[in-house]
């Protein structure tokens, strides 16, 4: 956040798409980014439509369900339904330059993002 391409980045954009791994500390990041994002509010004096999407979710690990939760909480409305799950394929598409949809087009993870695609278009995120 304290980079000046992450700032310019920002002042640029009037959305904001925050992926958050479902892990405690990446919890703890994404409420200092929404501070930080509402202080650029004020000071740009314009308004950023923000939504927050669960990243590497694991059904197994009691800690996602509850971070998920955490997250609702926080961020309400503004939490996609969509979570992306931890997968194998999602994790090894980078070591091959290529994105999910042509490295493992079937793959959960691929499912998972053309899910949050819907739902972001469907909600007008993009618009």
């Amino acid at each position: 956040m304290h980079g000046v391409l992450s700032l310019n980045a920002l002042i640029a954009a009037s959305h904001v798409l925050l992926p958050v791994s479902a892990d405690y500390l990446s919890l703890e990041g994404a409420a200092k980014l929404q501070s930080a994002l509402d202080v650029l509010e004020q000071r740009l004096d314009k308004h950023f439509v923000r939504r927050v999407v669960t990243t590497r979710f694991d059904a197994r690990r009691r800690l996602s369900f509850e971070i998920y939760r955490r997250l609702q909480e926080r961020f309400g409305t503004s939490l996609c339904e969509t979570v992306i799950t931890e997968s194998v394929s999602l994790a090894e598409s980078p070591m091959h330059h290529k994105g999910i949809f042509a490295y493992a087009p079937g793959s959960q993870g691929a499912v998972d993002y053309a899910a949050l695609t819907e739902e972001l278009e469907a909600g007008n995120f993009f618009s």
